[in-house]
C-alpha cells in the first residue's frame, strides 16, 4: 500500500482524529492509538469491555498503548515513539498536550522531519478556543444547521457531518505536509477544526452571500439546484435533480408526459423555475401522486433525468450499484484486523523501552 512504513501516532479520541488515522490505515500506514487508561471515551462505558461499533469501525488495525501522560515516565515514553514516527495527530483542546510538555514546538525540535496535526472544535485561536467542540455545536456556529433544518423548529440533522468531514481534510493536509517533509527533511505543523470542516461546506453558499447578499436557508440549495423531493402514488419517496440545464427540464417534461408545463411562464427559464420553486414543487408533486414510483422512476431513466429512490440506509446497502462502489473501494484499502483491545499493545512499549536503552531500535511496527 501508497502509506507502508509510515507511523503514525493517534492521541486522539471520539470521530475526527480517530477517522483520520483509519484513513491513513486504510492507506497502509502503521497507526498507534495513545490511550489514557480510562480508554478513548468511544469505547463505551466499561473501557475493558466488548467496545462500541462506532469505536470498532474508526479503529480498525490500529494498535493501542495506555500512556499516563501526567507522569514524566509517560512523557518520556511519547518522547520515544515520536523519534521513530513520521506524523502525530491528536484531537486534544488547544494547549492541553503543551501543558504535558509535548507541544508542537518540543516534539518536532527532537524529530525535526515530524507532521504535528492538531484537530480542535473551535480552531486553534479565537474567543471560543477553549469551549468544548463537537459536531452539531459547530455546524450550528457555521450557519450549515441552518441550510439543513427550519430555524423556526430547529432539529438535530443527520450523520456526524463536519466530524467526520475534519477527519478527511486532517488527513489530506497531513499527507501534503508528510509529501513535503520527504522533500526538504522539515516537517510542519497543521491544523483542521469542526467550524473550519463545516465552513468549507459553504463556499458556494458564502460567495452568493458576499455577492449577492442572499442568507441560505433550507431551500436554497434546492431551489438553485432545482433538487426535489416527492413521494409517489404508493407512497413511496424518489428525488429528481434538474441542475440548470435546459435539457433536463424539457426531458422532465417528456417523461411525465405534460407539456403545458414548458409552455407557463412562470417555468419557462432555468431563473424563472428557481424563483417559482415552491410553485413547481406543488405542480410536480401532484403529477407524481399519480402513480407509482416504479412508472415514474422508469420513464425519468429512459428520458434520461437525474432521478432515483431515496432509500433508507438497509435499501441503500442493498443496492447493486451501491453494492459494487463498496466492493471496488474495498480493492484500494489495506486489509485491517478489528479495533485494539484498550492497552493490548503495551508489551510493546516494554519492549521499545528495553530496546532504547541498548541502542537499538523500537519493534512496535513489527
Amino acid at each position: 500500500m501508497a502509506l507502508a512504513g509510515l507511523r503514525v501516532l493517534e492521541l486522539g479520541t471520539v470521530i475526527s482524529a480517530p477517522y483520520c488515522g483509519l484513513l491513513l490505515a486504510e492507506s497502509g500506514a502503521e497507526v498507534i492509538k495513545i490511550e489514557l487508561a480510562s480508554g478513548d471515551p468511544y469505547r463505551g462505558p466499561n473501557p475493558l469491555g466488548a467496545a462500541s461499533t462506532s469505536f470498532q469501525v474508526l479503529n480498525r488495525g490500529k494498535k493501542s498503548v495506555t500512556i499516563d501522560l501526567s507522569t514524566e515516565e509517560g512523557k518520556s515514553t511519547v518522547v520515544n515513539l515520536v523519534l521513530e514516527s513520521d506524523v502525530l495527530i491528536e484531537n486534544m483542546r488547544p494547549g492541553t498536550l503543551d501543558r504535558h510538555g509535548l507541544g508542537p514546538d518540543h516534539l518536532r525540535s527532537i524529530n525535526p522531519k515530524l507532521v504535528y496535526c492538531s484537530i480542535s472544535g473551535m480552531g486553534d485561536g479565537g474567543p471560543d478556543r477553549d469551549r468544548p467542540g463537537y459536531d452539531p455545536i459547530a455546524m450550528a456556529v457555521s450557519g450549515l444547521w441552518s441550510q439543513m433544518s427550519s430555524l423556526s423548529a430547529p432539529e438535530p440533522v443527520g450523520p456526524p457531518i463536519a466530524d467526520l468531514l475534519t477527519g478527511v481534510l486532517a488527513a489530506q493536509r497531513v499527507l501534503a505536509a508528510f509529501i513535503g517533509a520527504q522533500r526538504t527533511g522539515h516537517g510542519s505543523r497543521v491544523y483542521a477544526s469542526l467550524l473550519g470542516s463545516a465552513l468549507s461546506l459553504q463556499m458556494l453558499a458564502t460567495e452568493r452571500y458576499q455577492s449577492e447578499g442572499e442568507i441560505p436557508d433550507e431551500l436554497s440549495r434546492a431551489r438553485h439546484s432545482q433538487s426535489f423531493g416527492f413521494i409517489a402514488g404508493d407512497g413511496r419517496p424518489f428525488a429528481v435533480h434538474l441542475s440548470s440545464r435546459q435539457k433536463f427540464w424539457l426531458s422532465l417534461i417528456d417523461a411525465i408526459e405534460h407539456p403545458e408545463l414548458a409552455k407557463s411562464a412562470d417555468f419557462k427559464s432555468a431563473t424563472d423555475r428557481i424563483r417559482n420553486y415552491s410553485q413547481l414543487h406543488a405542480a410536480l408533486s401532484s403529477i407524481f401522486s399519480t402513480m407509482d414510483r416504479d412508472h415514474w422512476l422508469k420513464s425519468l431513466v429512459q428520458h434520461d433525468v437525474p432521478a432515483a429512490p431515496i432509500n433508507n440506509l438497509a435499501e441503500g446497502l442493498a443496492d447493486p450499484q451501491v453494492a459494487f462502489v463498496t466492493s471496488n473501494e474495498r480493492d484500494q484499502k489495506a486489509e485491517l484486523g478489528p479495533a485494539p483491545a484498550l492497552g493490548e499493545h503495551n508489551y510493546l512499549l516494554k519492549k521499545s523501552k528495553q530496546d532504547a536503552s541498548a541502542g537499538g531500535k523500537s519493534e512496535l511496527g513489527k
